[in-house]
């Protein structure tokens, strides 16, 4: 019985330390582009893509805009949005794109 006990901790263990989350900060530079009234917010595979879901906040008096959010490990997919809708997203430049679905995507792989 003590074996059985010792294998489903090692199993609850070792799922826990794999379902781990990973602090991810995000952060965008508008340039000279002036943030929408809506705002600025990032959407992604972490959030289920709700474009106005998880918004971001000015960096000082700078035009940098960041959010920290829990992630759990693997490849994540995510655009900026200047806005809080569709319509309001990057365009991502075709060298770092990747998508599924027809979109194109940032994408980074957290481990």
């Amino acid at each position: 019985m003590k074996k059985l006990y010792a294998i489903v901790a090692a199993l609850c263990f070792g799922v826990a330390a794999f379902a781990q989350n990973h602090s991810v900060t995000f952060q965008v530079d508008l340039g000279s582009t002036a943030a929408n009234s809506n705002g600025v917010h990032v959407a992604g595979s972490f959030q289920s893509w709700s474009p106005s879901t998880t918004s971001m906040s000015q960096v000082g008096s700078t035009s940098v805009y960041s959010v920290t959010v829990s992630v759990p490990a693997g490849q994540l997919e995510y655009k900026f949005i200047n806005g809080n809708a569709w319509g309001d997203d990057e365009s991502v430049p075709a060298p770092i794109q990747v998508g599924t679905n027809g979109n194109s995507n940032r994408w980074a792989v957290i481990s």
